[in-house]
């Protein structure tokens, strides 16, 4: 008896890597196309000759690195406030930003030597 054709639940269960209509692992594939949070990739089953996309949604994101731009324009803002704070005559807080200032300096230097 012939199976069904999948859900797209079964697909996504199967993680795609058959065919949803005759359950093949002959896949191939062409490249991917998106827009605003989706990609889709076109396939197709080399045993039965079906075709369907592929689509990808954005789930999440990972190792995020501040370019080197935005770090001294963050530290700027931090020297701008600083100053700001210091003419205030607030010393504790004036304490604190500095050794704060000297912490994202330093930071900003490492970068700068490593190339990250």
């Amino acid at each position: 008896m012939a199976k069904e054709v999948m859900t797209t639940e079964e697909y996504v269960d199967e993680i795609g890597y058959q065919c949803p209509v005759c359950r093949g692992h002959n896949l191939s594939t062409k490249s991917f196309d998106g827009d605003a949070g989706f990609v889709w990739q076109n396939v197709s089953c080399d045993d039965c000759g079906s075709t369907w996309k592929d689509v990808y949604t954005l789930s999440s994101m990972t190792d995020l690195k501040i370019g080197k731009k935005k770090m001294i324009e963050m530290f700027k803002s931090a020297v701008v406030f600083w100053k700001e704070q210091a003419s205030r005559g607030e010393k504790i807080f004036y304490a604190i930003l500095y050794a704060i200032m000297i912490a994202c300096l330093i930071t900003t230097i490492i970068l700068f030597i490593t190339g990250e």
